[in-house]
């Protein structure tokens, strides 16, 4: 009718006394592994932040070396039509709100005016190199624009 404890109570006790400081142990153990993943997942989240950081740089430096390229092209061939400058370019300077300290330097060779086809023509290479950051955090992206110019 009653329930028969099936370990006396001399043999509970002596198991217990065996068993005592694992539960320590343990403890430790699982505030180890779980601090190393907290270290290992911090490294993760910076590593990514930099990366986002040199995508930006990029991608500023990449806009400064087109837009430096639009208005170069602009100089030499504008819109309203006419002669233009030729080469050599002088760097443009970015605004400096909106340029994030980026910079763009110029070079161009100049070709002609060549008698093509019974046409006077100039051919221009244009390169565009924009440049952001410094030291160890610097994008350089370059741009090559080839196009001719009838006279």
């Amino acid at each position: 009718m009653y329930l028969r404890d099936t370990y006396p109570r001399e043999r509970c006790s002596r198991l217990r006394g065996a068993q005592r400081g694992i539960g320590l142990v343990a403890a430790i153990f699982v505030i180890t592994v779980m601090a190393l993943i907290s270290v290992g997942l911090s490294q993760l989240v910076v590593t990514g932040q930099q990366g986002y950081g040199y995508q930006v740089l990029s991608a500023r430096a990449f806009l400064a070396a087109e837009s430096g390229a639009q208005l170069a092209a602009n100089q030499l061939m504008p819109p309203e039509g006419g002669g233009g400058s030729g080469c050599p370019l002088p760097n443009p300077p970015l605004p400096a709100e909106g340029s994030g300290g980026c910079e763009v330097r110029l070079a161009c060779n100049q070709v002609g005016p060549l008698e093509v086809q019974g046409r006077l023509t100039t051919y221009y290479t244009l390169q565009s190199e924009g440049r952001c950051g410094s030291g160890k955090d610097l994008a350089i992206r370059r741009l090559t624009l080839r196009f001719q110019r009838p006279e």
